[in-house]
């Protein structure tokens, strides 16, 4: 097996992020656990904490797709061919059979309307688990400006574009809060699934991560930035709430949780991989083999 080309860190994260995918769809069993029980209850505080990671699935998912797709050389009708069709006939696939899910089982009082079925496929999510499906069609069909985007930007301007989210997202809404300004909220439109998180996931695995020397202060700061995040993003959720809103998350937040999570994933699956090809390489000198 080819250990040094192997990006196990992106394997174990979409394997986390598939686990907070299942996590995320048990309802009051689970991701919502904390709205069935009191703030006095422990579990209440466990479940909120892990509530958490099932804003960070999808964006995984969407950072992945950056981290390899941005670096790719495609012409238009490969990229139509190869990853646009595809999405369009699993939103048409997925989208029909449902459909027929719904009309024949779950509300057998309907009648079956083909027309009616192709509007709702055209027109809707059909179910709202297939959000995901749309939003990643159309991060394929922008995908070749993205490309054009990452080869012309500086490490400085990723910085401050990301920077500014980090101000607008995850800083911004704690101190809305804080100062009572929580009914006053700055509405500003960065396109987070679409532009966001695929730029960070190209940045962090072909320019910041190779540049940066983690040394273990860096480590260290990583993770408390990372766990800082995660415990801001469990008080802003209990405030919103206590507020009788439905539950609420900082999306900058989430974001610093990711990255945290992303660094710590490629620090250990680089360590293991480098122990990997040592004993490659050991076994390889022993005579005989």
């Amino acid at each position: 097996m080819d250990y040094k080309r192997k990006k196990y860190h992106l394997d174990a994260l979409r394997v986390l992020a598939s686990f907070f995918v299942l996590f995320g769809h048990s309802d009051l069993r689970g991701q919502h656990y904390f709205m069935t029980t009191t703030v006095w209850n422990p579990s209440y505080w466990v479940s909120i904490c892990l509530q958490q990671f099932t804003f960070v699935n999808i964006a995984i998912f969407f950072m992945i797709s950056g981290a390899l797709l941005l670096k790719k050389e495609e012409d238009l009708k490969t990229l139509f061919k190869k990853r646009i069709l595809k999405y369009v006939l699993l939103i048409i696939v997925f989208g029909f059979f449902q459909c027929i899910y719904d009309c024949t089982i779950r509300y057998p009082e309907q009648n079956f309307n083909l027309i009616e079925i192709l509007k709702k496929i055209y027109s809707t999510s059909v179910i709202y688990q297939y959000w995901f499906l749309r939003s990643y069609l159309a991060f394929l069909i922008i995908l070749p400006f993205l490309r054009i985007l990452v080869k012309n930007m500086s490490d400085k301007l990723m910085y401050y574009l990301l920077g500014g989210y980090v101000i607008v997202f995850a800083i911004l809404p704690p101190l809305e809060i804080l100062l009572g300004l929580d009914r006053i909220q700055l509405h500003v439109t960065f396109y987070t699934d679409l532009v966001i998180l695929p730029l960070t996931g190209h940045f962090l695995e072909n320019n910041f991560f190779p540049k940066v020397k983690w040394t273990k202060p860096r480590i260290l700061l990583s993770n408390m930035i990372m766990l800082a995040a995660w415990g801001v993003n469990v008080w802003y959720t209990f405030k919103r709430m206590e507020q009788g809103l439905f539950y609420y998350v900082a999306d900058g937040l989430t974001y610093l949780l990711m990255v945290g999570l992303y660094i710590d994933f490629r620090l250990i699956c680089d360590k293991i991989k480098e122990k990997r090809l040592a004993k490659g390489k050991e076994k390889a000198s022993i005579p005989g083999n």
